[in-house]
């Protein structure tokens, strides 16, 4: 099935996946017909920032599962920048992309029925993480860090959890203060909006990489803590190794035929 696409924004293809997105610090009026901002390129004298997506990793071996995202960072007008301070808001837009029979009705728990995808998988927040930039001109690489959670009741790690094979749409979106040197050496500041967006396919087999070299073969799921207590004593007068055989000897039992007025042990 292949979801409604809507309309492409700003931004230029890079051929790896990513869109760059340039920042208007300033010099973009409101376009009374509706049709959204006008771009019309920077103020004389103040950075304009753009931002591109060059790749991701899975770090292998932190406290927790977490990725590394490496940013492209370009300032258009060769002005020196001192330092930003950065927050990125990190969006999956399920809408972008295609899914299988399988994978569809996975994610019904998420989006209900498929023909009501064109509004409610339009986009899923995944993190807000903080970046700050070091001094630079024209151009610099900096490394965003992203702990992810393998928690089944979050949106986002479920949504990984039901697809497959084609990589997920994402959106990261900047905003933040731009610190650099006025015409008279003095500092100024101006603010990064919202709309600085860089797009990016984030590869399935990075999320897959990652979770395995965590958790190889195992999956999380919470439970209320009478739930818990009440399974490890279950375990316990069984004899059973661990939760999980515990948890399987529960449904083995739930799938035997039911003896007349009776149950499950």
């Amino acid at each position: 099935m292949s979801l409604p696409q809507p309309t492409p924004g700003r931004g230029e293809n890079s051929g790896n996946g990513a869109r760059r997105s340039g920042g208007r610090p300033a010099g973009v009026e409101a376009d009374l017909g509706g049709r959204g901002p006008v771009e019309t390129g920077p103020s004389p004298g103040r950075p304009w920032l753009e931002f591109e997506v060059a790749g991701v990793t899975p770090v292998l071996h932190a406290a927790a599962p977490t990725l590394s995202f490496s940013l492209d960072l370009t300032e258009r007008t060769g002005r020196e920048v001192f330092m930003a301070a950065l927050t990125v808001m990190i969006q999956i837009e399920p809408i972008k992309r295609t899914y299988e029979p399988e994978e569809r009705e996975r994610l019904s728990e998420l989006f209900g029925e498929p023909h009501r995808w064109a509004t409610s998988a339009q986009r899923m927040m995944w993190s807000t993480e903080s970046v700050l930039v070091q001094p630079f001109r024209e151009r610099t690489t900096l490394e965003m860090q992203l702990l992810c959670n393998y928690d089944l009741e979050l949106a986002a790690t479920r949504y990984f959890r039901a697809v497959e094979g084609a990589d997920v749409p994402l959106a990261l979106h900047f905003n933040g203060s731009v610190y650099y040197p006025g015409d008279d050496g003095g500092l100024q500041i101006v603010q990064l909006p919202w709309d600085t967006v860089a797009d990016f396919s984030f590869p399935l087999a990075v999320w897959d990489q990652m979770i395995d070299s965590y958790y190889p073969h195992r999956g999380w799921l919470p439970v209320g803590r009478e739930t818990l207590e009440a399974l490890r004593r279950r375990k316990l007068e069984r004899g059973l190794p661990t939760y999980d055989a515990a948890v399987q000897e529960l449904l083995e039992a739930c799938e035997k035929p039911l003896a007349s007025g009776g149950g499950p042990e």
